[in-house]
C-alpha cells in the first residue's frame, strides 16, 4: 500500500514539474504578435506635457497604487461618467491621463487608454465624447469658460489604444507624437 501511495505521489510530482515547462515556440510567437511594446503610457504623456509646458495639471496613471495618482471609482464617474453610469475600467488594461483644472475657465487634457480587447475601443470613445459634451454644455452657461480645447478635441484609435487630446496649442504636433509612439 505504501508503495502505491509513493508511486502516485511521484507521478503527481512529475506531472506538476512537466506542466511548469517552457512555452512552445508557437505560443511565444502568438504572444509577441499580439503585444507591441510602445513603452509606458505614463512616459508618453509626461514627455508630451513636459515638451509643451503643461505642468500645472495632475497625471493619473494605472501604473500607480498611490491614492490620488490613479483614477478611483469616484474620479472615473466624475470625469468620464454621469450620475447614473460610469465606464467599466475593468476592460482597460492601462491608461494615463493628464488633467489640468488649475484654471477653472480652461480645461486642458491628454489621455491614452489601452483596452484588453480592441472591441472595447468604442466604449472608451463614448466616455471621452461624454466628457467632451459635458464640458461644452457647461461652458454655455459660463461665458468665461474657454471650451475651445474640447470643441476641437482629437479622439482617435490605434489598435488597442484610444486617445484624446484637448489642448489649445500644438494639437496637431501632439497628435503626431502620440500616433508615432502608439504605432511603434
Amino acid at each position: 500500500m505504501k508503495k502505491i501511495i509513493a508511486f502516485i505521489l511521484v507521478l503527481m510530482l512529475l506531472t506538476s514539474i512537466a506542466s511548469c515547462g517552457e512555452k512552445t515556440d508557437e505560443s511565444k510567437n502568438e504572444s509577441q504578435a499580439s503585444t507591441v511594446n510602445v513603452g509606458s503610457l505614463t512616459d508618453i504623456v509626461k514627455n508630451i506635457c513636459s515638451e509643451n509646458n503643461l505642468t500645472t495639471g495632475k497625471t493619473f496613471t494605472s501604473e500607480s497604487t498611490v491614492k490620488g495618482e490613479y483614477l478611483n471609482a469616484d474620479l472615473i464617474s466624475g470625469y468620464y461618467g454621469s450620475m447614473f453610469e460610469a465606464p467599466d475600467f475593468s476592460l482597460i488594461e492601462e491608461y494615463c491621463v493628464y488633467i489640468d483644472e488649475h484654471d477653472t475657465n480652461l480645461r486642458i487634457e491628454i489621455g491614452i487608454f489601452k483596452v484588453f480587447d480592441s472591441n472595447n475601443n468604442t466604449m472608451v470613445q463614448d466616455f471621452i465624447k461624454l466628457r467632451k459634451d459635458n464640458i461644452i454644455e457647461a461652458a454655455i452657461n459660463y461665458p468665461a469658460v474657454d471650451a475651445e480645447p474640447f470643441k476641437n478635441v482629437i479622439i482617435d484609435t490605434i489598435g488597442n489604444y484610444t486617445y484624446y487630446i484637448a489642448v489649445k496649442d500644438n494639437r496637431t504636433e501632439i497628435n503626431s507624437v502620440v500616433r508615432e509612439k502608439l504605432s511603434a
